[in-house]
């Protein structure tokens, strides 16, 4: 596992492990509102990441189904991310047009394409056509439904996930550090009370009704501190019941 941080993958950390000879095929992360973490990979960062990818020829996997997510801060460029012969770059409907359509996207070098279509045609030919076309309309050079669903929704996420953090706050006074998300479906608040046993306050949440992902359940890189930390979802809860 690479660190991932406040500016997003550790791209130094790698880099580190690449001099001292490391020669991984290839490297996975979420640049856009890292799940758990909810940061960026920073734009220096995406750069370098993309340039050790091809200095060391790995495959660097940027999977990005939050970045239409964003509710407040500077868009960060993705579009490095579409022309390298070394980068696939994935998206997805399932986190902005709707989590039942299974559908997705991926943009890649040519030289992959045809590698591509053999695997896709061995697991299960194709995506549901129906599917297919429904979204192609939604997406037609006419209609306004998808670029309308993100705007209402980003306003939605940015309540939501204000509320959260207000919450946090006012309830709990000091227990956490907190970092306001810029977009996406997650609060990765860290526990600062060290009198706090952190699986044991997973245990009394859920006890009362309230599961969350404890943040000792994902895998992290040395040194972190994920286990002092809450993955909190805030996608499909209403600001009440936040």
């Amino acid at each position: 596992p690479i660190t991932v941080g406040r500016d997003g993958f550790d791209v130094a950390e790698l880099e580190a492990h690449l001099v001292a000879g490391a020669r991984p095929a290839a490297v996975y992360t979420v640049p856009d509102f890292h799940n758990p973490s909810q940061h960026s990979l920073t734009l220096e960062g995406r750069r370098e990441l993309v340039r050790l990818a091809e200095q060391y020829n790995f495959i660097l996997l940027a999977d990005n189904p939050y970045r239409e997510l964003r509710f407040r801060g500077e868009e960060l460029d993705f579009e490095i991310f579409n022309n390298s012969s070394h980068v696939i770059h994935i998206n997805t409907f399932t986190k902005t047009l709707g989590p039942g359509l299974r559908l997705g996207w991926i943009v890649l070098p040519e030289r992959l394409v045809p590698d591509f279509v053999s695997l896709r045609a061995r697991q299960d030919s194709h995506s549901s056509q129906l599917v297919q076309h429904a979204v192609a309309e939604l997406l037609g050079a006419t209609s306004t439904f998808f670029d309308d669903t993100l705007a209402s929704a980003r306003e939605l996420y940015r309540q939501r996930a204000d509320a959260l953090s207000a919450a946090l706050e006012s309830e709990a006074p000091g227990v956490f550090e907190i970092d306001a998300p810029d977009g996406g479906l997650f609060l990765w608040p860290r526990i600062a009370d060290d009198s706090i046993d952190a699986d044991k306050l997973a245990d009394d949440a859920t006890a009362e009704g309230i599961s969350y992902q404890r943040g000792s359940f994902f895998p992290t890189g040395p040194g972190t501190d994920a286990d002092r930390r809450l993955r909190l979802a805030y996608g499909d809860t209403s600001i009440e019941r936040l």
